[in-house]
């Protein structure tokens, strides 16, 4: 990734609900936050939403091998992709940074 050691990164996914990960180094895994009012998107403990990825690689490596999975049985047909991505916007605006966008119908 470009960046190098300086290289951060953050998760979000959406359904009828916007997905937000704590990736801070301390964990032994991933912990997944629910934001259930997209009308008024907000950012749960924004200091632990992006992290330094040589820090957090393996909880990173971890949460993208369980996210195949982790949504595979869902039977939520609703999406909310426009809270999604001022959720995204609203964690990368104080530091900048590059917004990689994955849909799936």
């Amino acid at each position: 990734m470009p960046g190098g050691e300086r290289a951060r990164i953050s998760f979000i996914t959406y359904d009828s609900s916007v997905h937000f990960y704590n990736l801070r180094p301390t964990l032994k895994q991933p912990q997944m936050m629910v934001v259930t009012d997209i009308n008024e998107i907000y950012l749960p403990q924004p200091e632990d939403l992006i992290v330094n990825l040589s820090d957090s690689l393996d909880l990173v490596t971890s949460l993208l091998d369980s996210l195949p999975t982790l949504f595979a049985k869902t039977q939520i047909v609703d999406n909310c992709f426009v809270a999604a991505l001022q959720a995204a916007n609203l964690i990368v605006n104080p530091i900048g940074g590059r917004l990689i966008l994955f849909q799936v119908a």
